[in-house]
């Protein structure tokens, strides 16, 4: 019973907060991303490199694709939950190392991409100045009844410690996302 309650009380958190959301315009012309996670071992790698591949096989643009982590200050590798599961996309991250989110790398993107609000909160609130170029990954997918709530409309959850299944699941709403972000930035 509490479970349940604790469930609908954070539905209905989400729910308000998510009235706030929404992502600004894309970019007149978008010559860079930047994937931004929390440790940048995950989410954000994978993002980075999933983008990459689809670029070759589809795009004349050249689109210039980094990840960084808010907190990733050391070099780590991915868990190999991350590596066997990216695997299963066809991407390597076996020679991916954690990079940190640094100022030069704010600057130099024309979209930053993050896969939590609390991620983009903590960017808006360190770079006041990129506010107009702060994108969550998972508001691309337009369809909040898809992900079953609002939790999970607004934010690609992280999976760090958690089993395979909950990687691939991850990276399949990650991979859906960036095919239509990429949709709309080569209608734009």
């Amino acid at each position: 019973m509490k479970q349940k309650i604790k469930k609908t009380i954070r539905e209905i958190y989400w729910a308000y907060q998510g009235r706030e959301l929404k992502n600004p315009r894309l970019p007149v012309s978008t010559k860079s991303i930047l994937y931004v996670c929390k440790g940048n071992i995950c989410r954000s790698p994978f993002a980075e490199r999933l983008t990459n591949k689809l670029l070759k096989k589809g795009s004349n643009d050249i689109l210039t694709i980094r990840s960084a982590g808010i907190d990733a200050t050391v070099a780590n590798p991915p868990p190999k939950e991350a590596i066997d599961s990216a695997k299963i996309f066809e991407i390597s991250m076996d020679d991916h190392r954690a990079q940190e989110l640094t100022q030069e790398l704010i600057d130099g993107s024309d979209m930053i991409v993050a896969m939590e609000v609390k991620h983009l909160k903590q960017l808006e609130e360190a770079y006041p100045g990129s506010r107009g170029k702060l994108f969550l990954l998972s508001m691309f997918s337009h369809d909040r009844h898809r992900w079953g709530s609002y939790y999970n409309y607004y934010n690609i959850a992280d999976p760090y410690g958690k089993n395979k299944d909950q990687f691939i699941l991850c990276y399949e709403k990650i991979k859906m996302c960036i095919k239509i972000l990429l949709f709309e930035i080569e209608c734009k």
